[in-house]
């Protein structure tokens, strides 16, 4: 509800419509995977609208995400994902060199 609260807000700004400025559907994707950091809020979406691309209000959507998840008491799933990559990425780097396994 914020971050609809948050287009309409920015649309009235611009003078412009609230589904032109930011699409509902990349809103609903970023209240299901909430996004906290720019990287994030462009694996959603590769091209993001001009209101997210650059200046204020890509940050202030991505304040709104992080307030929500703070008030979870969570973490953000778009960032548990990349903290998983990154774990399953180190096991598999971690797994050593083939001609150091023992033959039996």
């Amino acid at each position: 509800e914020a971050l609809l609260l948050w287009r309409e807000d920015v649309a009235c700004a611009l003078g412009t419509m609230p589904g032109l400025c930011v699409p509902t559907e990349l809103l609903v994707s970023m209240a299901a995977l909430r996004p906290t950091t720019k990287g994030a809020l462009q694996r959603i979406a590769l091209i993001l609208p001009e209101v997210l691309a650059d200046g204020p209000y890509d940050a202030q959507a991505l304040a709104i995400v992080a307030e929500s998840v703070a008030a979870d008491g969570g973490t953000d799933d778009a960032g548990a994902k990349e903290r998983k990559d990154g774990d399953e990425k180190e096991e598999k780097e971690g797994e050593g060199d083939p001609e150091e396994k023992e033959v039996s």
